[in-house]
């Protein structure tokens, strides 16, 4: 009798810790379809456009940032530094050394403005116009082609939803510089004369 209370006792037990394990959520794998991936769609067309555009920039030794900076200037004509670098998306200090070469090729000018010692004006040159009015017809047709078959309605909304996308990530690219500006500043745990600051 004691020897069947004893096996029915183990047996509970085992039962028991059998359910405890049954009930612990399995971990689950989350996979990454890059075929429906739209950050990788994005990119994907993006490369190809660029690696075809940039055979139609070559003969005039052009790059793709450099065809930025002169289409932009074509259509809104004198900019700032900064404000260039956020219609061409190209960080400031690469803009700068950017537009110091294409000053060189007489693409662009480059002065002092008006208003502030502190502040670089950028306006395209002759040369720069020649460019755009060659290259831009290219461009377009790069658009006309990519978009074949797509409504009128459902490019707006592309556009919308596109620039929508970007601005959202460039606020979060600038929070994420905040805080890594912060965490720079933060006083390091040892100071010069190696004792724990504070103590």
């Amino acid at each position: 009798m004691q020897v069947h209370q004893a096996s029915m006792s183990t047996k509970r037990k085992r039962t028991a810790k059998q359910s405890g394990q049954a009930a612990k959520p399995k971990s689950q794998t989350i996979f990454v379809h890059l075929d429906n991936y739209l950050p990788y769609l994005i990119n994907r067309v993006g490369n190809i456009l660029v690696q075809l555009f940039s055979r139609d920039l070559a003969p005039f030794r052009l790059s793709v940032p450099m065809w930025r900076v002169i289409a932009v200037l074509a259509e809104t004509g004198e900019q700032r530094l900064i404000d260039l670098s956020i219609m061409t998306s190209i960080d400031a200090s690469t803009l700068s050394r950017l537009t110091e070469v294409m000053q060189r090729k007489q693409l662009v000018a480059r002065q002092r403005s008006r208003h502030s010692k502190r502040e670089v004006v950028v306006s395209i040159a002759p040369r720069g116009v020649e460019l755009v009015s060659i290259l831009g017809p290219i461009a377009r047709a790069y658009e006309r082609e990519m978009t074949a078959g797509l409504a009128a309605s459902d490019l707006a909304s592309t556009r919308r939803a596109l620039r929508g996308m970007f601005d959202r990530l460039a606020k979060l690219r600038a929070r994420a510089a905040r805080e890594m500006t912060a965490a720079r500043r933060q006083k390091p745990l040892f100071g010069k004369t190696g004792k724990l600051s504070g103590s």
